[in-house]
């Protein structure tokens, strides 16, 4: 009897398994929705920031394009803070831009040659040649490899600037009797001593000055 009785008292104790997994389920079903819910107001919180100092309330085209439709959160908390600050001018905000990537059209490994000879910088135009022969003994292309030296080197290089500086350079020396001739469009090379030289931009300017040109 008294064993009976036992197993009767620990059946009565032992909490019945189907209502735990409904309360458990049920929990897990309200946690959710409050994740969602506090999810959601954080989300909220974020469509329009305001500025007390420039007195702005700043939202992006989508917040607005979706507040313009009269109704829904986004709505609503337009129009609370609009509400709340009506002196505040409403400010569309900017996507964020990346940096311009420069376009580095023409300049090939004589251009960068040139322009370490125009920054006056023989130590890194060693090292420069170094890697060209580097890149040459093991068979790979060499202009990827000495671009990247070259742009590492020079970190706030512009290439914009540097073809004017690059052009001056080519212009002003004579080397091994190449003369270059640099317009805006293209490079002319002629292996010419000095005075042919100053001949022929005699010529050139004559033409260009002409008035039938």
């Amino acid at each position: 009897m008294y064993y009976i009785a036992t197993m009767r008292e620990g059946k009565q104790n032992k909490p019945p398994i189907g209502n735990n997994k409904i309360k458990d389920k049920d929990s897990l079903k309200n946690q959710k929705g409050f994740n969602k819910m506090k999810n959601t107001a954080s989300t909220a919180n974020v469509r329009f920031t305001i500025d007390f100092i420039k007195k702005t309330i700043t939202g992006t085209t989508a917040s607005y394009n979706k507040a313009s439709k009269g109704s829904g959160p986004i709505y609503e908390e337009l129009a609370a803070k609009m509400a709340a600050h009506p002196d505040f001018t409403l400010v569309k905000k900017e996507p964020k831009s990346n940096k311009a990537r420069q376009v580095y059209k023409g300049m090939d490994i004589d251009f960068m040659r040139d322009y370490i000879k125009a920054k006056k910088d023989p130590a890194f135009e060693e090292k420069f040649e170094k890697v060209l022969t580097f890149a040459e003994n093991s068979k790979k292309s060499k202009y990827p490899i000495a671009k990247k030296f070259f742009l590492k080197q020079y970190k706030d290089f512009k290439y914009d600037a540097a073809k004017v500086l690059v052009e001056n350079y080519r212009v002003n020396n004579t080397q091994n009797g190449i003369v270059y001739f640099l317009n805006p469009f293209t490079r002319i090379v002629s292996s010419v001593n000095s005075h042919e030289a100053i001949l022929l931009l005699n010529t050139i300017s004559s033409i260009i000055c002409s008035p039938h040109s």
